[in-house]
């Protein structure tokens, strides 16, 4: 048993020493990786690409189905979370026939970067922007919750067209708490940097909640910086006239990470052309839901593209 622990703790440690070594998708570090987040089969159709936006390396990952592939899909994954936990919405697109591209954020996963960290929208921005830089057009996207916001925000501002595909999942632009929060950071805001993160249950699936918990490329908390240019970001979200885009909104009703009902009106206001789809009994991570629902909310993502 002893010898199993030290064995598990070194492909952790190797894990989460990836963001600092530039290595191939054939080293062992990756391999570790593979089978700690159910990539095992995709040993021989992963690759990794490094790129670098603004003075941070970043990585991003390619995941090829068995086959020829019909098309790319884009994955953008949500605050505090990685590429390793969209592995449901890989395996799905892949098993459909799709290549699927997926980018670490700054800060996250094995991206470099402050932790958790963003002084602006926009560092998010420019990563996406690079990541997404000479892509066949038009784009398939998957963005969930933070990464909704991002990829809402590059609708804003152009780099993503009408045109482009776009699935949002749980997407962010309030968060539950949004006012209390916001008091508490004008009260002690001055005497902190960060807060712990939540531990409560973001999908009814026990397994996707324990590979969230043990991730060995977790962070605990959030700091004050990443609610502050959120919430700026917010604002000037909230003020923006209606665009023509027709992304697929996804939200689960009982979500308890974002305030969905608002972001239903928000968002249906910037985008009066989105499509909104409701789980009765969605948490926020729905590509991570109880099997039934999961498959339904695949199914949907597939179908779209």
């Amino acid at each position: 048993m002893s010898v199993l622990i030290l064995a598990l703790s070194f492909s952790l440690l190797q894990i989460s020493e990836l963001r600092e070594h530039q290595l191939p998708a054939e080293h062992s570090s990756w391999t570790s990786y593979r089978l700690m987040f159910g990539f095992a089969d995709y040993a021989q159709r992963h690759r990794v690409e490094w790129f670098k936006a603004r003075e941070h390396q970043l990585v991003s990952q390619r995941f090829e189905p068995v086959g020829t592939a019909r098309g790319v899909v884009h994955v953008v994954h949500g605050y505090l979370d990685h590429t390793g936990i969209q592995q449901p919405i890989i395996k799905a697109l892949t098993d459909q026939g799709f290549a699927v591209r997926s980018i670490d954020l700054p800060g996250h996963g094995i991206s470099q970067g402050p932790r958790a960290q963003v002084n602006s929208m926009e560092h998010y921005i420019e990563a996406l922007q690079v990541w997404i830089k000479d892509q066949p057009r038009p784009l398939r996207i998957v963005a969930h919750s933070m990464g909704g916001a991002v990829v809402m925000e590059a609708m804003r501002q152009g780099l993503i067209t009408p045109s482009d595909q776009i699935v949002l999942i749980a997407p962010l632009v309030r968060w539950k708490g949004w006012r209390i929060s916001a008091i508490g950071q004008f009260i002690l805001g001055w005497a902190i940097n960060s807060v712990p993160r939540g531990v409560h249950a973001t999908s009814h699936d026990q397994a996707f909640q324990e590979l969230r918990r043990d991730d060995p490329l977790r962070f605990d908390r959030v700091p004050l910086n990443w609610t502050r240019s959120l919430r700026r970001w917010s604002r000037s979200f909230e003020q923006q006239t209606a665009l023509h885009h027709r992304p697929k909104v996804l939200q689960g009703r009982r979500d308890g990470v974002v305030d969905w009902r608002a972001n239903y009106r928000l968002i249906q206001s910037v985008f009066p052309r989105a499509s909104f789809h409701f789980f009765k009994n969605g948490k926020h991570h729905l590509q991570g839901e109880s099997p039934t629902l999961r498959q339904r909310v695949l199914a949907m993502i597939v179908e779209h593209f």
